[in-house]
């Protein structure tokens, strides 16, 4: 288990990087940083850490959604949205994060076709 100073220093990276991806020139470098959070941080996350994580997640996806649109930043985003999808266990979330990939790969192949 992590500790708390661990935890709420993790939980205050999240939150800079919840600012960072609001700003076009960061949103690139910002996603592949939760990612390695992610992989390295979440399965030993307590409950109310992954729920940051999952609030960050669903952050990209509205941001993805109503901001911006070029193939790259829905490239970074269907990353984020896959390997999330692989490790989070509650049912709606992961039905989220189904409906968040789908949509990237739909947006992906708008642009490529």
């Amino acid at each position: 288990m992590e500790s708390s100073s661990s935890e709420s220093s993790l939980n205050q990276q999240l939150e800079e990087l919840q600012k960072q991806i609001e700003k076009k020139q960061r949103f690139e470098e910002s996603v592949p940083a939760i990612n390695s959070h992610l992989k390295l941080r979440y399965p030993s996350a307590s409950p109310s850490l992954r729920k940051s994580f999952y609030s960050v997640v669903c952050r990209v996806a509205t941001i993805l959604k109503t901001r911006y649109t070029a193939p790259g930043f829905w490239l970074a985003g269907l990353r984020l949205f896959e390997l999330s999808e692989s490790l989070v266990s509650a049912p709606a979330e992961k039905d989220h994060l189904k409906n968040c990939i789908s949509q990237a790969k739909k947006q992906r192949s708008l642009h490529y076709s």
